[in-house]
């Protein structure tokens, strides 16, 4: 399936001394290409509906949600799963992730790859 991605593994586990696992490595390479497309494309969805997107992270996004209904937010997450089926074929249930930190206008969305039957945790 991704050749280049299993020469790739293999070298880095011959470059630390292992050979433990490559097709284990292969798979993260392969979740970690499709997880930064799904990013790439929530991104740019949120740029099209003027949402200031914050911070890039590794499971997800952070937005600014000044003056942000809750209604308003709940759309914006069902979009951004409509967006993502649309354009890459799988569904992904994105979710608000209360931030408890003093960073109460700035919200995470993540992306589990397990389908999830909550929005808010």
């Amino acid at each position: 399936m991704h050749p280049d991605r299993y020469e790739l593994a293999e070298k880095s586990k011959k470059d630390r001394g292992s050979t433990y696992n490559i097709e284990g490595t292969v798979v993260n390479y392969v979740m970690c290409d499709l997880k930064n497309k799904a990013l790439m494309i929530a991104f740019d969805y949120l740029i099209e509906q003027n949402i200031e997107v914050g911070s890039l992270v590794f499971d997800g996004l952070m937005i600014y949600k000044d003056n942000m209904s809750s209604t308003r937010l709940e759309e914006i997450l069902l979009g951004l799963g409509k967006r993502i089926k649309d354009v890459m074929g799988c569904d992904i249930t994105f979710t608000n992730k209360v931030m408890d930190e003093k960073y109460d206008n700035i919200p995470v969305l993540n992306f589990p790859l397990r389908k999830v039957t909550s929005i808010c945790y």
